[in-house]
This record gives structure tokens, sequence and C-alpha cells, in this order.
């Protein structure tokens, strides 16, 4: 099957909030470290964040986020994408454990700050979530939210 993360968020996001969530995602890339043990699978290299395809840009605007891992040496999956507008449902984005899991459990993460009534999990355990949550404290300067 493959190592999936999943989110439940309400209709439609705060305007203000989304806009500042995809600030703070699009920043929080350039940050991203050379080594990573996210969803326990150990990477080293760089963390190539692309556009949702597995290759391009990625989008973090007032609107949508949306991102991949990219194509090459198989380090894209499915694409993540959270949406301003139009969610009320259970969505979610199949890493496979692939390194740009760790921006999807900080994206997560930082959804939930934002919008506490989100709902977020994963396939995994605490300690697949032990490395985004190290990263988010650095990156945030504060603790992250709890995950149930």
């Amino acid at each position: 099957m493959g190592y999936t993360s999943y989110w439940k968020i309400q209709k439609d996001l705060d305007k203000e909030k989304f806009a500042t969530l995809a600030e703070e995602l699009e920043f929080v890339v350039s940050m991203l470290p050379t080594k990573s043990k996210s969803a326990q699978n150990e990477h080293e290299g760089m963390i190539f964040i692309v556009g949702g395809d597995g290759e391009g840009e990625p989008v973090f605007t007032k609107d949508l986020i949306c991102f991949n891992g990219r194509n090459e040496n198989d380090e894209s999956h499915e694409t993540f994408a959270i949406r301003q507008k139009g969610n009320e449902s259970f969505e979610f984005c199949k890493t496979n454990r692939k390194p740009y899991d760790l921006m999807v459990c900080i994206s997560l993460l930082r959804l939930k700050h934002h919008f506490p009534e989100s709902k977020i999990s994963s396939d995994g355990q605490a300690k697949d979530w032990a490395e985004a949550k190290k990263f988010y404290k650095k990156a945030f300067k504060e603790v992250a939210p709890k995950i149930k």
C-alpha cells in the first residue's frame, strides 16, 4: 500500500490564516535539513520540494498549497495539496516514506496550529512524527501541536 498521511479540515479555511500558512511553509522549504529520518526512513542529501507533478515549482499561494518530491531519483509519489476553499473532506497523501514526507508532516502540523479543529494522522506512530516535530520546534520556535 505505502505510507500515508491523512487530514480532514472544514469546508472553507479562513483566508488570512491560510495565506499565513502558505507563507510560512514556503519559507520552511528553504530551511529543510540535508539529513532526515522522517517516517523512520533515513535520507541523506537535499530534500527537493517541487511542483505537484514532481517537477517545476511548488505552489504556496493564498488559495493553494501544492507540492511533491522530485521525479528524479524516484523521490516523488503522490501530490500533497491543501486548498483554501471547498474542503470538508477526508484527504490523504501517500508519500511511501520518501524524503518529502518530512515537508508533508511539517505542513500538517502547521495546518493543525492555524486550524485546531483539523484532524491529522498517518499510518505511522509517534516515532514516525518525531523528526517533523523536532524540525517544527526549530523552525517555529514552539512545540508542535499534539496528534491524536
